[in-house]
């Protein structure tokens, strides 16, 4: 009777083993050090791995610099408009390296000739969400969730956003 519960122990830990899952790598690129803060340490706490830089072009160059290392993000939230590249600029370099990571823009309501050429050079990138500020914190970590387990992040967002009209 021993020898089969050792054995069943085994093959449980094991498979265990097997299925854990690998925490997710995510970059958050925002000017504002108030907006780092708040989603670095939402995401943080359910295990996500989370990487924040204040410039655009900082951003990409850590998009960069952890794709070469083999250990590149999974999930990239960025502000639309910041100085020292833009979230467009985030956009266009993640997208044209990997069109399968999800990049997710964040932005405060702007009028203006400046916001409407971001926007619509965003557009033509096709991030997989523009998210308004202020945000919701449940929908941040929705799709966090879904990107993590696979899931349909798109539909979540679409689904969400309905839901709160």
């Amino acid at each position: 009777m021993i020898k089969i519960e050792r054995f069943i122990n085994t093959v449980f830990i094991g498979f265990c083993m097997a299925e854990e899952i690998k925490p997710l790598e995510i970059l958050v690129v925002d000017d504002g050090p108030s907006v780092s803060s708040l989603l670095s340490r939402c995401l943080i706490s359910p295990g996500y791995r989370v990487t924040t830089a204040s410039s655009g072009n900082e951003g990409i160059r850590k998009y960069i610099e952890a794709s070469a290392k083999g250990t590149p993000y999974e999930l990239v939230f960025t502000d639309l408009s910041m100085p020292d590249g833009n979230g467009v600029d985030v956009t266009r370099a993640v997208k044209s390296r990997n069109i399968n990571t999800p990049v997710y823009v964040v932005t405060s309501y702007v009028d203006g000739e400046q916001y409407a050429r971001l926007h619509k050079e965003l557009q033509e990138l096709k991030p997989d969400g523009i998210l308004e500020k202020p945000f919701r914190l449940d929908l941040i970590m929705g799709i966090a969730e879904r990107v993590a387990s696979g899931q349909d992040h798109k539909q979540f967002v679409v689904d969400y956003l309905v839901a709160q009209a």
